[in-house]
């Protein structure tokens, strides 16, 4: 019943407004500015002949708005002219070859000597050893002792105590679970 009074005495009051603007001559103040790029209309004309005459007589001629101003730009300083030619000029290197012909290379053959038959045997021998070699070595080292490690960072080592710790352990656990994802967005 409040709301439905309130309502009333809103609309009153209102009503009241608009009549008192009304009375004041505000209403009249509502009609907006002219713009100022665009020519003001008048009013149209009583009638068909008032409008024809007034054509035909040349008063109605549309008002041109205003050029914009030019806005002048200042003038850049023109580039510098140009320095004197050295009288001194420095030898210009040759540009380099794009094309090498093979053929007087070819000719000189490659400076180096190929081995002989001899040599190329030794070489097959000693790959051909290769692998008795390799697995002489891992059996040697299967039968050493593990080397000892080297001392880990503090930080390392802290991490490793608290992980072989149970409390730590079921603490990590929970920690993953309420920090992790949503359960909404799990599959």
């Amino acid at each position: 019943m409040e709301q439905l009074l309130f309502l009333v005495v809103v609309a009153v009051l209102s009503i009241l407004h608009s009549w008192w603007k009304k009375s004041r001559g505000e209403g009249e103040e509502d009609t907006p500015a002219p713009q100022p790029g665009r020519p003001q209309q008048r009013p149209a004309a009583q009638n068909w002949e008032e409008e024809l005459r007034r054509l035909l007589q040349g008063d109605d001629e549309p008002e041109r708005p205003a050029p914009p101003p030019v806005i002048a730009r200042p003038q850049r300083p023109a580039a510098p002219p140009p320095l004197p030619a050295a009288t001194a000029r420095r030898p210009q290197p040759a540009p380099p070859a794009l094309f090498v012909d093979a053929s007087a290379e070819a000719e000189g053959g490659l400076p180096m000597q190929m081995p002989t038959l001899k040599q190329n045997a030794q070489a097959f021998l000693r790959g051909n050893q290769m692998e008795q070699r390799v697995a002489e070595h891992m059996h040697g080292v299967r039968h050493q002792p593990a080397a000892v490690a080297q001392r880990a960072s503090p930080v390392v080592n802290l991490a490793v105590s608290l992980l072989r710790d149970r409390q730590s352990q079921k603490a990590a656990v929970l920690s993953g679970i309420i920090l992790g994802p949503p359960k909404a967005l799990e599959e």
